[in-house]
């Protein structure tokens, strides 16, 4: 809904502004004066998205209604009001800020293209406005009660986090735009990464038992953490119980297991008394370049971690010092925390998790090779992303990219982050949907089902989930954004 104060000295011309109004039903008229001081009141104590007001008022004028609005609530925009012979000044207060400006008197045509124009530019900055909100919060940044108020105007909400897979990878989080849920009303937001999604809706919407069941039917293609307050907050308790929510997900995320937690009824685990990973045994192995007891080791202590339910954080505490202390000694002094962040972030469960370790130690333990220095260069990226390139209509992956060019996961990985910049789901992905939008433009008509096949993805609900992620909308409203 988009809020409007008007501000017209002429009581018919008022009235006839707000008719014009009331028949387009995103719009909504919350508050009216009769003069520019009384103008100004109204807007700084409603806060509205716009001010619709004329150039001519007693009191203080249009120009400097404008002026005082633009400086005092920088979250209202206006639209100037004015005679035909006020036209050159009306143009010149455009200058200052306003959107737009409407002629008297006001034709049924003219209002029409104005509210249409007005619709798409507010609503824009509305979606934005929450994204930013949402990110602040997100990095623990302050956010103004005044713009909290704003774009959050129902007294109460419900929220919750959903995260696919395991902790935030180290990519940087790309420009992902906010989402519109297919519901009307559900706000949804990319956290700290794509596989991470931050739900916040009106109590009036849903409850949070239909909000649970509507995400349960959702597809997906690997475990997931979903956490929601069972009871409504307030709008200034948004910031709080936001960070609460990321501060439980650290505790409770369990790799390979899919949860859906209510915060209120979360149990409290007693202490998990956990053996460390055995260094000195697996070193021992190293030296012997005896790998059959190394994966052993490392299966025995993953296994534990799988049946204590040991939350992930934890688990990659423990991997990382193991790590250190076994690089150190290896004498690897290259940095391969990129690839064993990516590692605890889109591991499927603890037995791709405990091959990825084995398969970094083996990495370590091979990286003066003449091979690995071999595999480092351009030619032989370019040859890596011919295959891709020739075969991402398959359901392709990188452990069949690796067996076909006979080197680790590690090294797979370190490659397309040198060459790319981002990991190898992310560029497949990326190459994916680039490709079902080249389609879309040239057939508009085409099934979505069709195009996720011919870009290798047979599922087409998450090939539409993974376009929204990267496109910021629907494969329909893509094309209709198009075909336009």
């Amino acid at each position: 809904m988009i809020s409007i104060v008007v501000a017209e000295d002429e009581p018919v011309a008022r009235e006839n502004i707000k008719l014009f109004i009331n028949r387009y039903p995103e719009f909504r008229v919350i508050g009216e004066a009769d003069n520019g001081n009384e103008a100004l009141e109204k807007v700084m104590e409603l806060q509205p998205d716009l001010l619709f007001s004329d150039i001519r008022m007693p009191g203080m004028d249009g120009v400097e209604l404008l002026k005082q609005v633009h400086e005092k609530c920088r979250y209202t925009d206006s639209v100037v009001i004015s005679a035909y012979s006020d036209f050159e000044y009306a143009r010149s207060v455009m200058k200052s800020g306003a959107l737009d400006y409407l002629l008297k008197p006001i034709s049924p045509k003219q209002f029409k293209i104005t509210m249409e124009r007005l619709e798409n530019m507010i609503h824009e900055k509305q979606l934005q406005a929450r994204m930013s909100i949402f990110r602040a919060i997100i990095k623990n940044e302050m956010v103004e009660h005044n713009q909290l108020k704003k774009y959050f105007p129902f007294a109460r909400y419900h929220m919750g986090l959903i995260r696919e897979l395991g902790l935030p990878g180290t990519s940087p989080v790309p420009n992902y735009r906010e989402l519109l849920s297919e519901i009307e009303g559900l706000n949804c937001i990319f956290g700290r990464d794509a596989n991470e999604a931050l739900y916040v809706w009106p109590e009036e919407l849903m409850d949070v038992e239909s909000f649970m069941e509507e995400m349960k039917r959702k597809p997906h293609d690997a475990y997931y953490t979903m956490l929601l307050f069972k009871n409504c907050t307030t709008v200034d308790e948004i910031p709080s119980r936001i960070n609460e929510l990321y501060n439980t997900l650290s505790q409770c995320l369990i790799c390979g297991k899919t949860q859906c937690i209510k915060i209120e009824e979360k149990n409290k685990k007693n202490h998990i008394k956990v053996e460390p990973i055995n260094v000195d045994d697996i070193l021992f192995f190293v030296h012997k370049n005896n790998w059959r007891e190394i994966k052993h080791l490392l299966e025995t202590a993953f296994r534990q971690f799988e049946q204590e339910e040991m939350p992930l954080y934890q688990v990659k505490t423990l991997v990382d010092y193991a790590l250190m202390k076994i690089a150190k000694e290896m004498h690897c002094e290259e940095d391969f925390s990129y690839f064993i962040n990516e590692l605890f972030c889109y591991s499927r469960n603890m037995k791709e998790l405990c091959d990825g370790i084995r398969d970094y130690l083996q990495s370590c333990y091979q990286k003066n090779t003449a091979y690995n220095n071999k595999i480092d260069t351009e030619e032989f990226y370019n040859m890596v992303m011919k295959y891709v390139e020739e075969n991402y209509k398959e359901p392709l992956t990188m452990l069949e990219i690796c067996e076909k060019f006979s080197v680790s996961q590690s090294y797979m990985s370190r490659l397309f982050k040198k060459y790319t910049g981002v990991s190898f789901n992310e560029y497949l992905t990326n190459k994916r949907i680039e490709r079902a939008c080249l389609i879309f433009k040239s057939n508009r008509n085409m099934f979505v089902k069709d195009v996720a096949n011919l870009v290798g993805i047979e599922d087409q609900f998450y090939f539409s989930r993974l376009f929204r992620r990267v496109m910021g909308m629907s494969p329909k409203q893509f094309c209709e954004q198009n075909s336009e």
